[in-house]
């Protein structure tokens, strides 16, 4: 499953289910509009270090890296690609 594509899903199940409009926008603010409490963002690291078998750092762990769809997939993006490079 592409990068996006399970992120948006992961975030659809687990905090927009029931809501009225589940459409997902990339750039739909996650942790600055309250969908994603702190309790949440830890929720959402399991999942994609676990889906995408990566590991943040502590000071990638903000508003500034995981804030949106986009800002997750470039994270995890670059993260894959670290992995890949000798």
């Amino acid at each position: 499953m592409e990068i996006k594509a399970a992120v948006r899903q992961f975030i659809l199940d687990n905090y927009l289910r029931g809501a009225q409009d589940q459409t997902l926008e990339d750039t739909t603010p996650l942790i600055t509009s309250g969908i994603i409490d702190s309790v949440g963002v830890i929720d959402l690291l399991n999942f994609v270090e676990g889906q995408f078998g990566i590991e943040f750092m502590p000071g990638e762990i903000d508003r500034y890296h995981l804030n949106t769809v986009e800002q997750i997939h470039r994270i995890i993006r670059e993260k894959l690609e670290s992995k890949r490079s000798p």
